[in-house]
């Protein structure tokens, strides 16, 4: 393997300059000396090299195939020039090659400086050891607790949704509720702790990507028994029978070892009630590491964007900057919720609209909405909700920041309790040009006679008409987000188009 390091070492200490001299006067030392430096630095490049491939291969047999090809390079000049002495490059290489050469015996150095040199070389030997052992156990250290992960990354998740999720509530009681898993798009950051040699990243809270106080958040892991990387929540099971364990998945990759997020392919398999393999999951670190990352609206500061001014955010700099004023297509205005002058109330990183004025009175009728009630619009991870909070228009500013930072479309059942109308799926960074739908009244009676009422005029000519009430009604149930494919939804006319004022 390594010779370099010995031979430079043996040849600094066997020749002494005066013996040198006296056997070949026309020979600088230098110039030995400087031979001998080099072949030291071959040594130690050689061993860099090594200490690398070894630190970065993820299997044995890498390291067997990178060190396999150093050696090779290494030897390259012993050899060419055994291929020169056989005439393979020529005949001037072959005289060059064979020409005789003889050997030289030379004084060896006094005891006393030759055992000081004998004591340098074998503490330089240790060194050398010590060296490459410290650099070892730090990388390893460092490789354990996750250091080279990504500390922080952005998650989405597809579209998919688990109509009867089995959720653990507070008394320990087990409750179906509807799971749409792009509730739980955002930042994750790497925590303190690992799993299987591996980083876990915890979901952070919608408003400014910091921990939650008081709500549980899911967790992306490793999962040994698995051979997979997961996606769970210890709240969430997928029946009333099992258990909570760390593996208790809701998606997972397929069968890896992978020790990098990222580096995973993003078709996971999702558990709706039964395994699919169509689910999707997709990441991208947080961290910035050139202009680009940041889309050419900030700089990359120590890993961080740092917008252009007030025209972007976002932890891309990928958002343009929120309109202060917008307006639906029935005249109601909605103004940018704002906590302080250098800050926006932000909900799964998206600015959040408050009503001001101009709602239709048979929609407020409709949708009992009285001038006590907060209505907001507000990013939901795919879709915009427009929410009513009954009685909270006069809450103080305190009270909506804390709000914020604990809110979570899933835990606070966003649809169910709160929305009144939400749009079509998006990832505009507005809600502006978004088609957005009403929430009639809610229930299962309703739906089924619809239903039934479609299926015995289905064979008419007058099924289209059904069709359409049928739709509308259809989108009412608790369900709703289930049914945003319907094929007639586009067809209703309750539409939330908005646009741009200021």
């Amino acid at each position: 393997m390594e010779e370099e390091i010995p031979t430079g070492l043996y040849l600094l200490r066997m020749i002494p300059k005066q013996s040198l001299h006296r056997k070949f006067p026309k020979i600088k030392f230098y110039r030995f000396f400087l031979a001998a430096i080099v072949r030291l630095l071959m040594g130690y490049l050689f061993l860099t090299n090594t200490f690398l491939v070894v630190v970065q291969a993820e299997e044995v047999l890498d390291i067997f195939y990178d060190v396999l090809a150093l050696q090779f390079l290494q030897q390259l000049d012993d050899i060419s020039f055994a291929l020169a002495k056989i005439d393979v490059f020529g005949k001037h290489l072959k005289i060059a090659s064979t020409r005789k050469y003889f050997r030289v015996e030379f004084n060896r150095v006094p005891f006393g400086l030759r055992k000081m040199t004998s004591l340098f070389l074998k503490g330089l030997y240790f060194l050398n050891l010590a060296g490459m052992l410290a650099g070892l156990i730090m990388v390893t250290t460092n490789q354990v607790t996750g250091r080279y992960h990504c500390d922080s990354i952005t998650v989405a998740f597809g579209d998919d949704i688990w109509d009867d999720a089995m959720v653990v509530t507070d008394s320990g009681e087990v409750k179906s509720q509807v799971l749409l898993f792009s509730y739980f798009n955002g930042v994750y950051r790497r925590g303190k702790t690992t799993q299987d040699g591996r980083p876990v990243y915890i979901e952070q809270n919608k408003f400014d990507s910091g921990p939650f106080q008081s709500t549980i958040p899911a967790e992306i892991r490793y999962c040994a028994s698995e051979r997979a990387w997961v996606f769970s929540h210890r709240n969430i099971r997928k029946s009333a029978k099992s258990t909570g364990d760390s593996c208790q998945w809701l998606l997972k990759s397929h069968e890896t070892t992978e020790f990098n997020l990222l580096q995973v392919p993003s078709d996971w398999i999702v558990w709706k009630g039964t395994l699919d393999p169509r689910g999707t999951f997709s990441t991208m670190c947080n961290r910035c590491n050139e202009e680009t990352d940041c889309n050419y609206h900030g700089q990359c500061v120590e890993g961080s964007c740092a917008c252009d001014g007030e025209e972007w955010f976002g932890v891309r700099c990928q958002h343009k900057k929120p309109c202060k004023r917008i307006v639906g297509r029935e005249g109601a205005q909605w103004i940018l919720g704002i906590v302080d002058e250098n800050t926006i109330y932000r909900s799964y990183d998206l600015p959040l609209y408050v009503y001001d004025s101009g709602l239709n009175s048979t929609t407020a009728i409709r949708q009992n909405v009285t001038s006590e009630d907060m209505i907001a619009l507000m990013f939901s991870g795919s879709r915009w909700f427009g929410t009513v909070q009954k009685g909270k228009k006069n809450e103080t500013n305190e009270y909506w920041i804390e709000y914020s930072r604990e809110f979570h479309s899933f835990w606070d059942r966003a649809y169910s309790e709160l929305t009144r109308f939400v749009s079509d799926p998006t990832t505009k960074s507005s809600p502006i040009a978004v088609d957005f739908y009403e929430i009639g009244e809610r229930g299962y009676q309703v739906i089924m006679i619809l239903k039934t009422i479609f299926e015995i005029i289905s064979a008419s000519n007058r099924s289209n008409l059904f069709a359409h009430v049928f739709s509308r009604f259809h989108l009412s149930t608790v369900h709703l987000v289930s049914f945003f494919h319907y094929p007639t939804l586009k067809d209703l006319d309750i539409s939330f188009a908005m646009i741009h004022t200021t």
